[in-house]
């Protein structure tokens, strides 16, 4: 499998920002960037963060003008933006590896209607206090990604994971692998819908 060296993120909420500036330090804009459609495009182009305090300048990009293929997707959209992060990563036909780091745990399946699902792999955000406001966005506590496969996923997706921990390590972002994923988002999801309601 070839090693994760290009990175795109589909989706600039709080945890995109959050991931996307640790990746950006290390792959630069030549390597890492937002991908979105034409019009959120000219909407976020001029736009500068700031994240934690510290002015951030992102590349944005659409599928015509990416300039690269990533080895990567992670989307990290609303629910509502799932169909169009699986059309754009279809569109550009790469042979990349994704993850989403969305609630719930149908993000996988819907992106796996048109996305070939040895590609995916199985993935959750968790333990993170980030909070947007604007082009602000503050937090104390990074969280980590949760990521794994089925035991009966095969040769190919073993690969994509040991890639993906590869690049993590690199770049600093917080994981964990799970033997039993589908476990831990069933988890976060009964957390999500009953104690953080109840809070």
């Amino acid at each position: 499998m070839k090693k994760i060296e290009s990175v795109a993120i589909i989706g600039m909420g709080a945890l995109g920002l959050m991931f996307g500036q640790r990746i950006h330090r290390l792959l630069g804009d030549e390597h890492f960037c937002f991908l979105m459609d034409e019009e959120r495009a000219n909407l976020h182009r001029q736009d500068v963060y700031k994240i934690n305090g510290q002015e951030v300048k992102f590349p944005i990009k659409t599928p015509e003008d990416i300039g690269f293929c990533p080895d990567l997707f992670i989307v990290a959209t609303k629910y509502s933006g799932l169909e169009d992060a699986r059309k754009i990563i279809k569109d550009l036909d790469c042979a990349s590896t994704v993850i989403s780091i969305l609630n719930g745990i149908t993000s996988e399946e819907i992106l796996a209607e048109e996305i070939p699902e040895k590609s995916i792999i199985d993935c959750i955000a968790l333990g993170m206090d980030a909070v947007r406001e604007g082009t602000c966005l503050s937090y104390e506590n990074i969280g980590m990604l949760r990521v794994g496969i089925l035991k009966s996923s095969g040769e190919l997706k073993q690969k994509r994971l040991d890639s993906l921990v590869e690049f993590f390590e690199e770049t600093g972002v917080p994981y964990a692998v799970r033997e039993d994923i589908k476990t831990d988002m069933w988890n976060k999801l009964m957390r999500n819908v009953g104690i953080h309601q109840t809070c």
